[in-house]
């Protein structure tokens, strides 16, 4: 008794059927193979005349089809319950087949869609890479500032990010935006900003260092785009104005490493005040009352530059044509004295140029 409980115990585990009896899944699958389990082991009971095994195989029958709710009209009648489970099993098995083959042609079909719509996307894909390899091959640089200008270092990308192991709507990735984007090169003046233009097919579009494009890439496929970069002009913030101005007994430059001023004299000399001209303004040193030994120098002087003489120092939409025509005004003025004297010397000039003459790329 105890061999057929545990059996019996197992087998409600492994059937697990549910009170719904419309509900073909993998517990009633479990169900028909322990029917067909038990009706082989009855039958070989059956024919070995083993009635212990018979007993025990029938009893196993007719709690598959009580704990699986199944309708039998007699669970006493052997030969009646056994005719009745290779009915039910072979209605199962049937049904179960063709489940299994309609979910297997539902597969089957969903793949086939997939695989289409996913080959039609890798496919556009593809367009919107050669799009961008396109315009980069074709970028076109036209430098309207009159200035020696190296090309614009521009590259061409798109937003669009590849999606994994998905399907998108066929209409999903057909506006893309095409990225533009601009490098510093080595070295590059911070004092110049580029004013660019692009020429993309039929639209004009400013551009500072990057620009996002919608575009419809079967539209670009088709007219094999040509990228127009236009260099109209520059924004330059003035910067040194190499300067020099000497006489007998001091010297004053001014170049890339700032203002320095020399006594070129044998004796000591006081600077009281060193003037800068920028224009029409004019703005004073920090530095008051240097003592310069005979022979010496004194480097990075700093100057006080006025807000207004900073914005004055800024041109903005400058071509080459345009900067011959400013005209510009640059100067110093230093005051001193020499060793053992009273009277104070002056050391001033102001220097005339253009903006095209300072502009230094």
């Amino acid at each position: 008794m105890f061999y057929k409980l545990s059996t019996i115990s197992i087998f409600i585990i492994l059937c697990g059927c549910s009170v719904n009896k419309t509900a073909i899944n993998d517990s009633c699958s479990e169900f028909r193979n322990q029917l067909s389990f038990n009706i082989d082991g009855l039958n070989d009971a059956q024919s070995k005349k083993d009635t212990k095994a018979t007993d025990f195989y029938f009893y196993n029958i007719n709690h598959l089809f009580q704990i699986c709710s199944t309708k039998v009209t007699d669970y006493g009648d052997k030969d009646n319950l056994i005719a009745q489970a290779r009915v039910i099993f072979k209605q199962r098995q049937d049904l179960q087949e063709e489940i299994c083959n309609q979910e297997a042609k539902v597969k089957a079909e969903k793949e086939l869609s997939y695989n289409t719509c996913r080959e039609k996307y890798l496919k556009r894909v593809e367009n919107v890479k050669k799009v961008t390899e396109d315009l980069n091959n074709n970028l076109k640089f036209v430098n309207n500032t009159g200035f020696k200008l190296p090309p614009q270092d521009i590259t061409v990308s798109t937003d669009m990010e590849v999606a994994t192991n998905v399907c998108p709507d066929e209409n999903s990735d057909l506006l893309n935006y095409l990225h533009f984007s601009r490098k510093n090169r080595p070295n590059e003046s911070s004092t110049i900003d580029y004013n660019i233009s692009l020429n993309v097919g039929n639209s004009t579009n400013l551009f500072k260092d990057s620009l996002h494009i919608a575009y419809d890439y079967k539209k670009y496929i088709s007219e094999k785009p040509i990228v127009i970069v236009n260099t109209n002009s520059i924004n330059y913030t003035l910067g040194m104005i190499p300067y020099s101005n000497s006489d007998k007994y001091i010297k004053l430059s001014y170049d890339d490493k700032g203002i320095s001023i020399t006594n070129e004299s044998d004796k000591f000399i006081t600077i009281s005040e060193i003037w800068f001209y920028f224009d029409n303004d004019i703005s004073k040193s920090y530095l008051t009352d240097l003592s310069l030994p005979p022979e010496s120098f004194k480097n990075n002087i700093e100057i006080r530059i006025s807000d207004k003489m900073r914005a004055n120092m800024i041109f903005k939409n400058i071509t080459k044509s345009k900067a011959s025509e400013i005209k510009l005004k640059v100067g110093f003025a230093v005051k001193y004295k020499l060793e053992n004297s009273n009277i104070e010397n002056t050391l001033y000039k102001v220097k005339s140029s253009t903006l095209a003459e300072s502009i230094v790329f």
